[in-house]
């Protein structure tokens, strides 16, 4: 009796898979042969009209960097190697009565000194030194960004607080 229901369940299914051409078998292949509406989705069109493009970077560099302007075989110096917030300020000197004789002295991530004068050249995105003040440093950094306007992006320095300061 097992057998027969087991057999009856098998039966069921083999239809589908003979190749009799027998009116109920028929209908069974149809049956198999609808496919859902998911599997053939509509032919989607992508327009990328007035649509930024993906692949662009979201900073592109500023026009006084392009790769035209610069040389190729140009050295850069170890404070053109890294981004400006790698460095950390460790002092700021004042050569004489105004500003414009004071310079800075940063320190890079692999433990060297260097100075920084007004207008000098940080980083490989053209970074320049804006001003240099009492306690800090302002960097500033001009580019373009991913909708084509140009941007500056400024970068403030400032000197560590000593423990007797902070108390005062």
């Amino acid at each position: 009796m097992i057998a027969l229901i087991l057999g009856l369940g098998l039966e069921c299914k083999a239809p589908a898979f003979a190749a009799n051409s027998s009116g109920s078998n028929a209908s069974v292949l149809n049956a198999s042969e609808k496919i859902p509406s998911w599997i053939n989705p509509e032919p989607f069109e992508y327009t990328a009209r007035n649509k930024p493009n993906p692949f662009e970077p979201f900073i592109r560099r500023s026009p006084g960097t392009e790769e035209g302007n610069t040389s190729k075989n140009k050295t850069l110096t170890p404070l053109e190697r890294i981004s400006p917030s790698q460095l950390k300020l460790e002092g700021i000197l004042n050569h004489g009565a105004g500003a414009a004789e004071m310079s800075a002295l940063v320190e890079l991530p692999n433990g060297k000194g260097y100075i920084l004068r007004k207008g000098m050249r940080i980083g490989t995105e053209g970074a320049r030194v804006e001003s240099i003040q009492e306690n800090s440093i302002i960097i500033q950094q001009q580019y373009i960004d991913r909708m084509g306007e140009k941007k500056t992006k400024q970068t403030v320095l400032k000197l560590p607080q000593e423990a007797g300061e902070k108390n005062e």
